[in-house]
């Protein structure tokens, strides 16, 4: 049985606070307006969530989303920063990939993030900066499962949902030893990183629109993360 949806979309002042937020990072400034960051913010970031996981759990897809794994503090970790600003002027939300979520955690690094900053947010997904043994792992794979893994991102649904991961990230000059330059899957092994992105609007936030946005590039991500897990 489908429930009604939780979340009806951001404050159409979302935006704005970030905004003002970004021109007045000080703790006098949040303090006068964190009622508003409690009432329309978190709680709604929390009721996505909470819609983002049922549609996961129906549809059997492998994200985690729990707000205690999902939501980030907005406060910034200023020890050991430069930069003493005590609050950050975006907000993410991240849903892990895995079989097992039991397991899930903040710091795994496959998934799918969401983020929001005015005039910049976005979608991304995959590997977010493997370590050197891990990237070269998953070039090994790419390499020696090229047909299968060229299946995925060619795929309609996976093209029409992230265009062409090739430009989300400054590639190699050459392809990394150990691997033949005129091997078809060459443009790939140059990938530094094995995350790309899909922007959006501002203007989808204030909707239930955002859940589906969601939800479709969650969809086309499952192929090519289950690769990645694959043994």
């Amino acid at each position: 049985m489908q429930i009604e949806s939780k979340f009806k979309g951001f404050h159409a002042d979302f935006m704005k606070f970030l905004k003002e937020l970004k021109e007045n990072n000080n703790r006098e400034w949040f303090a006068k307006n964190k009622k508003f960051y409690d009432d329309e913010i978190k709680a709604a970031s929390k009721n996505y969530v909470y819609d983002l996981g049922y549609y996961f759990n129906c549809n059997h897809l492998p994200f985690v989303a729990d707000e205690k794994i999902s939501l980030f503090r907005i406060h910034r970790d200023v020890r050991f920063s430069q930069n003493k600003d005590p609050y950050k002027t975006n907000i993410g939300i991240y849903f892990p990939f895995t079989f097992t979520p039991a397991t899930a955690k903040k710091s795994t690094s496959i998934g799918l993030y969401v983020h929001f900053e005015p005039g910049n947010c976005f979608v991304a997904g995959g590997y977010y900066m493997p370590e050197p043994a891990e990237l070269k792992h998953f070039r090994t794979k790419i390499y020696e499962e090229f047909e299968e893994f060229e299946l995925i991102v060619n795929d309609v649904s996976f093209k029409t949902q992230f265009p062409d991961i090739l430009k989300m990230s400054e590639p190699l000059k050459k392809v990394p030893l150990g691997f033949p330059k005129e091997h078809p899957s060459a443009n790939y092994l140059k990938m530094k990183d094995l995350s790309f992105t899909a922007s959006f609007s501002d203007g989808i936030i204030n909707s239930e629109e955002l859940l589906k946005f969601t939800e479709q590039k969650a969809e086309a991500l499952v192929p090519f993360l289950t690769f990645l897990l694959s043994n």
